[in-house]
């Protein structure tokens, strides 16, 4: 009598961590953290929710800014032929406009793999425009280059250190 009173209270016994409550509780654990990682995907992909949570939204897409000093800089010196001056003819570096000819000579601060163009776009007739000096760190072959400006924007070469 007394094993069976036994087996009966055994029988009627639960673990505290049954696996049915451990899998429970993990699948609802998931789902609310998945649930909140949507939410903050949803918040931040209106700009107007993002900057209630963002303060320092304006540096996002920055330049490199304090790195630069990682990156070696060389003087390129680029000269329009036969003329002393022509404003109309800007020097582009990298697409953004690094200067123009309002005296015979455009000091350019290049990096490796700088592209140097010449825009024409708004001058009526064609010039010649080459690099004169480049300073010890760059290539020496940059010496030879130059190129004939047409109406647009014209290559005249990219950057390489030695």
């Amino acid at each position: 009598m007394k094993f069976l009173f036994e087996n009966i209270a055994l029988r009627n016994l639960k673990p505290v961590f049954s696996e049915e409550k451990i899998e429970r509780s993990l699948t609802g654990f998931f789902i609310v953290f998945f649930l909140i990682l949507m939410l903050v995907q949803i918040v931040f992909h209106f700009p107007g929710l993002s900057s209630v949570f963002l303060k320092n939204r304006d540096m996002e897409g920055a330049l490199l800014g304090v790195e630069e000093y990682l990156y070696e800089e060389g003087e390129l010196v680029v000269e329009i032929l036969g003329e002393e001056s022509r404003e109309d003819i800007h020097v582009l570096l990298n697409g953004s406009f690094a200067g123009s000819f309002d005296n015979k000579f455009v000091v350019l601060k290049v990096k490796n793999g700088d592209i140097v163009e010449i825009d024409a776009s708004s001058s009526g007739e064609g010039k010649i425009v080459a690099i004169r000096k480049v300073s010890e760190n760059l290539d020496s072959a940059l010496l030879s280059k130059q190129v004939a400006t047409k109406k647009g924007v014209s290559i005249l070469a990219k950057v390489r250190m030695k």
